[in-house]
Formats: C-alpha cells, structure tokens, sequence
C-alpha cells in the first residue's frame, strides 16, 4: 500500500499541486509569448528576431530529449515514454516549489538576503546551491516511495554525493569567491548573451553528467554527457529567448520582466536538472 493511499488528505493536496503545476506550465507560456509580442521601436525588433530563434532552438532542443526519454535508463525503471514524461513533469512542479522553499528558508536561517540583487559567494554560494541539488535528489526517493513505482537506482545516494558536490563547485564558478579575487561568470558575462549558456552548461553539466556517470555504468560516457549537454540547451535556449524577447526590460531587476527572467530561469534549470539526471 502506497502512502497516498494511507492518507488520502495528503494524496488530494499533492494531486491539486501537481495539477496546477501542470496547467501553469501550459497557460504561462501561453500568457509569456502574448505580453511578449509588444510594439517594438526599430532598435529592438532584431533582438526580438534573434528572440524567436531561441524559441525555435529550445524546440530543437526538446525533441530529441522527448523521443531518447528513457532509451539508456536500465531495466530496474520499466517506464513507457509516457509515463516518464509524466514523471518527469511531476517531479519539476514539486522540486520547483522545494527548491523556492529551501532558498527562502536558507536566507532566513543564516540571516543572508539576496532578494536586492546580490549574489552569493564562495561559502555561502555552496550553501545555497544545496537549495537546487537537495530537492533535486530528494524528491525522487519521496515520490518512488509515495507511488511504489521504480524511479532511482540502487546507486542514487552515491550518485548524490556526485551531483551535491558539482552543483556547489558550479555555483562558486557562476557566483565567485569575492568581489576582488574571483568575481564569477556571471559578473562577468552579465550583459552578455553568453551568461545564459555559461550558466545551462556549467550548472546542469556539473549536477547530472557525474551522477548519470556513477548510476549508468552501462550507458556510454558520450551518451551520458551529450544527454546532460542537451538539457542544458533547453535553459540556454528558453531563457535568451525571454532575455532578447524582452529586452532590455528583461536586465533590470527594478522591474517586473527583470524579475520574471529569474522566475523562468529557475524553471527551466529545474526541468532541465530533473530530465538530465532522471531521463
């Protein structure tokens, strides 16, 4: 007997959550391309142009992650494609609300407060990168549990390990030491197209390919790093796409787009994480 059947209370939420997250996923983009489609000046409609490309690349992107769901995960998780996708969706809405949560409540347990624009360095960004990988790991062993279907491997806290100490060394590399010694990529690459693609490539790279490379033995190293590779485009692709879509608003944090880009940026990161590591 699974848990949700034990407690139906809990059951009825988790479905609601699931749900709505599922809906969201299909009425925001649907809300985003229309806002986005705005009447530009002549300086910003080539931007827009190079905007569209993005969304064609994150479709591109996309495709071939749907059609391999599941090719190299070995027999101990016998899902259809369906199922996986499913899975898939479900554990991103979860690991999303998680990962906000853990974020949140890692600024009010160590007194830090990165809501102004700041970023956190060195110790601290080790510290706050556990808000993507611990919930990124952790769900999964709830939800095999909570639905008794076969979900991780044998292998997953060791592939854990793997994934909780590269997620800590991409953050100090995206985030910096300090001000002075190593500022981090993203300070410099801020106003530049390449920070979205150092930022796909580096963070997902860092947390899936070792982990899929510890849980996978039997999956070519290639696979496993052109799998994690192919994520990662999704969130390149998908998020220059707002970035020139909306451009310049989409920069300034004092404003609402600036403040959606990181929205969007944390859900494509968690899809992207949860189809690399679980895919």
């Amino acid at each position: 007997m699974t848990l949700f059947k034990q407690r139906p209370k809990l059951a009825t939420r988790t479905v609601f959550l699931v749900l709505a997250g599922k809906v969201s996923l299909v009425v925001l983009p649907a809300w985003f391309l229309k806002a986005m489609i705005a009447p530009a000046d002549s300086d910003t409609r080539l931007t827009h142009q190079y905007g569209v490309v993005g969304v064609i690349g994150c479709v591109a992107s996309i495709v071939p992650l749907l059609r391999g769901l599941g090719q190299y995960v070995p027999t101990w998780a016998p899902l259809t494609r369906t199922e996986r996708l499913d899975m898939l969706l479900e554990l991103s809405i979860i690991t999303m609300i998680a990962v906000g949560v853990l974020w949140v409540g890692f600024e009010k347990l160590l007194g830090w407060d990165y809501s102004t624009g700041q970023t956190p360095k060195g110790f601290r960004a080790a510290v706050m990168s556990l808000s993507l990988t611990l919930p990124a790991l952790a769900v999964p062993l709830i939800y095999q549990y909570a639905t008794a279907k076969a979900v991780l491997s044998r292998n997953h806290f060791h592939g854990a390990i793997s994934s909780v100490a590269g997620g800590a060394i991409a953050y100090i590399v995206m985030f910096g030491l300090d001000d002075r010694v190593f500022p981090g990529l993203r300070e410099v690459l801020l106003l530049r197209l390449r920070q979205p693609l150092a930022y796909a490539l580096i963070l997902i790279m860092l947390i899936a390919t070792p982990y899929r490379l510890l849980v996978l033995p039997d999956s070519p190293a290639y696979v496993d790093v052109g799998w994690s590779a192919l994520a990662s485009l999704v969130t390149f692709f998908g998020l220059s796409a707002y970035i020139l879509l909306r451009y310049p608003d989409s920069l300034n944090t004092s404003t609402h787009w600036g403040f959606l880009r990181g929205v969007i940026a944390g859900m494509f990161t968690v899809v992207s994480v949860c189809t690399a590591l679980y895919a």
